[in-house]
């Protein structure tokens, strides 16, 4: 755990995960990342090089005119273990791995996300799938010809 650690820079070295963190380089097989309490995935460092793939309200919903609040379509439109979901289906497969867990989930849930009182609500499906993710992804690798 590395608090206070902003990531500068992120992208895949075969399959690790490489991000320049403050001064230092290092390698991953899966990251979990606290990114606090931002909305709009465009506005992160971490996430520059593939928020243009990521999915937000206003990609998905079009409010009717006396309804429309530019700041809630920036939200990203979130799957049901709260991870990214693809503006075009089939260009980032790898977005169904990124689950948020903060506040740039309330429009997709109608609910306030990444407080206490969400934990036990929400928490448990981002889990699962995590759980499920990593199970198959290893079976997959076990099973590989080239092992």
């Amino acid at each position: 755990m590395h608090l206070s650690a902003p990531w500068k820079s992120a992208h895949n070295q075969g399959d690790r995960i490489v991000a320049q963190v403050n001064d230092d380089v290092f390698e991953f097989d899966f990251a979990i990342a606290g990114t606090g309490y931002f909305v709009d995935p465009t506005k992160r460092p971490e996430l520059a090089e593939f928020a243009h793939h990521i999915a937000l309200w206003r990609d998905r919903y079009e409010a009717p005119v006396d309804q429309r609040d530019d700041q809630l379509s920036t939200h990203p439109y979130l799957g049901s273990a709260h991870e990214y979901q693809e503006k075009v289906p089939g260009n980032a497969p790898y977005l169904k791995d990124i689950h948020v867990f903060n506040p740039a989930g309330f429009v997709s849930f109608g609910l306030p996300i990444g407080d206490v009182p969400s934990i036990r609500r929400d928490v448990p499906a981002i889990v699962a799938r995590i759980s499920h993710d990593l199970f198959f992804a290893r079976l997959v690798i076990t099973r590989s010809p080239d092992c």
